[in-house]
């Protein structure tokens, strides 16, 4: 995905829309993609492109590039009626026919999608004022208990486990995400396989962390979903992040797993222990393959970057191993 703060379909973004398979329009800009997008079957409209704009649909016309933006002098017909409201702040001049839909109509919480002819524009896709409130509540828990769960990695005197507590907050923030998550506002099928498989990957770890204290990787998958969210995609800033918080855990638990270090007892939780290192392997390929790369131009360079991340990743999972290695013989 390529992200960019054009106001309209200039030249340039004409050019990348022509070499990608499609784009989305919100209050972060507009994303073209390099993957297939998904469209909904609920307000997806056929829309002909146009030089010097997006799309056109019977009267509609989507961001086209210019100074004097038009609006119905009467109600806007449907089926983008909704658009009509912001007009006075949107400063159109008045037209017989013609309605120009602009940056200026993208509310908080609107989403345009184009690919192959259609456009979807979806509303009220921001979270509610009382689930924002739950989610940053819970939030707050999970960071506190993020910095609890690398003390007590580290064995710092006082530092004590909190990981059912973290689980059931995790097992709520899931369920909040879940239900507030309306068909349609994954734009890609990737940013849709993403999406579930780090609903599995947080399940997962919520049973392997009712016997287990430490509760980094449950907190960072509930940090993928949340930030997946509110970005509307899951290719964000965070993702470098995540792939080095995972790939130093990672570390860290095969050289347990030499030394043969875990609080696990019996076969059950010793598989459900390697199945989830079988899971953070997993999630790291794909964070890497469909969020990763496709943030950058040039293939190669997220490659360099991922030396960089996985070589520090190795040097503190490395040293934190050995840490606690050290303290304990």
């Amino acid at each position: 995905m390529l992200l960019t703060d054009q106001i309209c379909f200039d030249d340039s973004s004409m050019y990348w829309l022509s070499v990608s398979s499609g784009v989305r329009i919100n209050q972060n800009g507009f994303m073209f993609f390099n993957t297939p997008v998904y469209m909904p079957s609920k307000s997806t409209y056929p829309c002909a492109r146009i030089i010097g704009g997006l799309c056109q649909h019977h009267n509609y016309t989507f961001f086209p590039c210019t100074t004097r933006p038009l609006t119905r002098v009467i109600d806007a017909p449907p089926p983008f009626e909704e658009f009509w409201t912001a007009e006075t702040k949107c400063a159109k001049h008045p037209s017989l026919y013609d309605f120009h839909i602009t940056p200026c109509d993208l509310h908080h919480g609107t989403s345009i999608v184009y690919a192959n002819g259609q456009i979807s524009v979806q509303r009220d896709l921001d979270l509610d004022y009382w689930s924002n409130l739950a989610v940053l509540l819970i939030m707050g828990w999970l960071i506190i208990n993020l910095g609890e769960s690398i003390a007590l990695i580290l064995e710092v005197k006082g530092s004590s486990a909190h990981n059912r507590y973290t689980v059931a907050l995790c097992i709520a923030l899931m369920a909040i995400i879940i239900n507030k998550t309306p068909d349609g506002f994954w734009a890609t099928y990737d940013d849709l396989a993403v999406y579930w498989c780090t609903v599995a990957y947080v399940s997962l770890y919520s049973l392997y962390h009712i016997e287990n204290r430490n509760t980094i990787n449950v907190i960072v998958g509930c940090m993928l979903l949340v930030s997946g969210r509110y970005y509307q995609t899951n290719e964000t800033p965070y993702v470098p992040s995540y792939l080095f918080i995972i790939s130093t855990r990672l570390v860290q638990k095969c050289y347990y797993t030499v030394w043969g270090k875990t609080d696990l007892k019996g076969w059950l939780w010793a598989c459900v222990r390697y199945t989830c290192m079988a899971a953070d392997t997993a999630l790291f390929v794909l964070l890497y393959t469909l969020c990763f790369v496709p943030s950058f131009r040039e293939p190669i360079q997220a490659q360099l970057y991922l030396l960089g991340i996985l070589f520090s990743a190795i040097c503190l999972g490395t040293f934190i191993a050995n840490y606690v290695h050290s303290k304990e013989n």
